[in-house]
């Protein structure tokens, strides 16, 4: 907590939480010893050059890095907060229970997201940069939630394979592309500023029929309470004609 700058070697294993430390640096690449269960890192207001090897948990918050993800085959969950990523590299498939968190998280480069059996995705409030060619996969019955969120880059692909849960995307502006294999099927969703533009459209015409509709209603039960208030007073009017005749 409260450092200038740390050292640290990859293969340490235990977990680690720093706090409020202007640079972290790994002083090897080297994955060798490091394969221990259970590591977990907690970073909060810290710069880093890259991620350690074989961890379970990764928090980030506040924080930049400035590096990429080493190899996390162990990896069950993911939580990115207000925090600026070069590079995100999910190297192994998420599978299982993972998790994957990510809120008001710039990403300069998505380099690889794939989450297969029940893992699931929630992003909100981010921005992704670039996303490289086939990086985000969701698979068997991995779930996902992207809101608010902006994809910079128009060759953004999001692919769906034999999917049985559930894709939720809203509110996404800039240029993407859904394509959902099923077997030998494939289908292409194209979104962007075209289809906003075209769902805004929609939604105008929607709201114009809706008050045409709801005008007529009015003017229907208006015209019925009219009918049927006159109704009423014609007995009346009978009985006073037949008193001012007598």
């Amino acid at each position: 907590m409260n450092a200038g700058q740390l050292l640290l070697h990859p293969s340490v294993c235990t977990s680690i939480s720093l706090y409020h430390i202007r640079s972290v640096m790994f002083t090897s690449t080297s994955q060798r010893a490091a394969n221990c269960t259970g590591k977990a890192l907690h970073l909060h207001n810290v710069t880093v050059d890259q991620i350690p090897p074989y961890l379970e948990m990764i928090s980030v918050e506040n924080s930049r890095l400035t590096g990429t993800f080493l190899s996390q085959p162990n990896l069950r969950k993911v939580k990115v907060v207000n925090s600026w990523l070069r590079h995100f590299d999910l190297d192994t498939v998420l599978d299982g229970e993972a998790e994957v968190r990510l809120h008001k998280a710039t990403i300069k480069t998505l380099n690889r997201l794939q989450m297969a059996g029940r893992s699931k995705l929630f992003m909100t409030d981010s921005i992704v940069q670039e996303v490289s060619t086939d990086a985000i996969n969701f698979m068997e019955s991995s779930s996902a939630e992207i809101m608010r969120s902006v994809f910079q880059d128009e060759s953004t692909v999001i692919a769906v394979h034999d999917y049985n849960e559930g894709i939720l995307l809203a509110n996404i502006t800039g240029s993407w592309r859904v394509i959902s294999k099923f077997g030998s099927i494939s289908e292409d969703h194209k979104a962007g500023k075209q289809a906003e533009k075209q769902d805004n459209f929609s939604l105008h015409i929607l709201s114009a029929v809706l008050s045409v509709l709801l005008v007529i209603s009015v003017s229907y039960n208006y015209y019925t309470w009219r009918e049927r208030k006159r109704e009423k007073m014609k007995p009346k009017e009978v009985e006073m004609r037949s008193i001012i005749d007598t």
